[in-house]
């Protein structure tokens, strides 16, 4: 008797830990149902805003997402626009202006930290490791030129476009190939020389003063934003200090001779590699044509 009472017991607590259980599978199931709703609905509504000609997600670079207002001058809850800002004009044009003009995407964003435009937050994308990839991102992007796209479509947006169809199209073939440079000339020290104070890359940056007349100019290109102001310094300044250390180097006739005996060393080594590649080469061309002509026979 005392073992039928103690398995009553025990069954009535099993019963009151498995209605809670499957309360909440319930509960879960519904809260599922209704994310999953609310996800339709927000698809939805994205897509009908998108036929009214207004991107329905965050502004990209240079633009800011305006909410309307009512008659008393409230806040509303849905609906907004998409407003181009000054400096946001101000620096997609530059951008785009200066790949037309056949500037890698590189010297496109170190001209960019140093315009002096906009927050930090917004600019700083073009100082980091993926600077590059942010120029390139503005460049192939069609809002820029007055669309958007959005599920798979473009859309003609009620936006202001930063630059004009033309402007867009011009520099978009430039992808998949070298951009060629416009420049008269080649800069001698480019690539060569860094920054003692940070470290950064010192970039050739000609200037052309209206009397026609071209200076060459190097610069840091600040790239970890540690200096102030920009220091331009000529070529010519740079060769003659180098004419300087050059003239304090006196080389014996034996450090003469060891030098020319360790180029012409290096030299051989490198004539040496080329003929075994070409040997090897010839090989494999060899034992290919062997095996095809075989296997034709057979």
């Amino acid at each position: 008797m005392f073992g039928d009472f103690a398995r009553c017991l025990l069954g009535s607590a099993v019963a009151r830990k498995a209605v809670p259980r499957q309360m909440r599978q319930l509960q879960g199931e519904n809260l599922a149902g209704r994310r999953r709703e609310r996800s339709r609905r927000a698809k939805e509504c994205a897509a009908a805003k998108a036929e009214t000609g207004w991107f329905p997600a965050k502004a990209p670079f240079g633009y800011v997402n305006v909410k309307d207002l009512t008659e008393d001058g409230a806040v509303k809850e849905r609906g907004g626009k998409i407003v181009l800002t000054d400096w946001g004009r101000r620096v997609v044009h530059r951008i785009f202006q200066l790949r037309a003009e056949g500037h890698s995407l590189e010297c496109i964003a170190v001209e960019m930290t140093e315009m002096g435009v906009g927050s930090y937050k917004k600019m700083k994308r073009f100082s980091g490791s993926g600077r590059k990839q942010a120029v390139q991102n503005i460049l192939t992007n069609v809002f820029y030129k007055g669309q958007f796209q959005w599920d798979g479509r473009i859309y003609e947006g009620m936006h202001e476009p930063a630059v004009s169809i033309e402007q867009w199209a011009k520099v978009q073939p430039g992808y998949g190939r070298p951009v060629v440079s416009q420049r008269k000339r080649d800069a001698a020290l480019s690539g060569w020389l860094r920054c003692e104070e940070c470290g950064c890359q010192i970039s050739y940056d000609p200037k052309t003063k209206p009397s026609g007349k071209t200076y060459e100019y190097y610069r840091c290109a600040n790239g970890k934003r540690v200096h102030s102001r920009t220091k331009y310094v000529l070529e010519s300044d740079i060769l003659d200090g180098f004419s300087k250390a050059l003239d304090d180097i006196y080389l014996t006739e034996k450090m003469a001779e060891q030098f020319a005996t360790a180029m012409n060393q290096a030299n051989n080594k490198a004539r040496q590699s080329k003929r075994g590649e070409a040997r090897k080469h010839e090989l494999a061309r060899s034992s290919w044509r062997s095996s095809k002509t075989s296997y034709t026979t057979t």
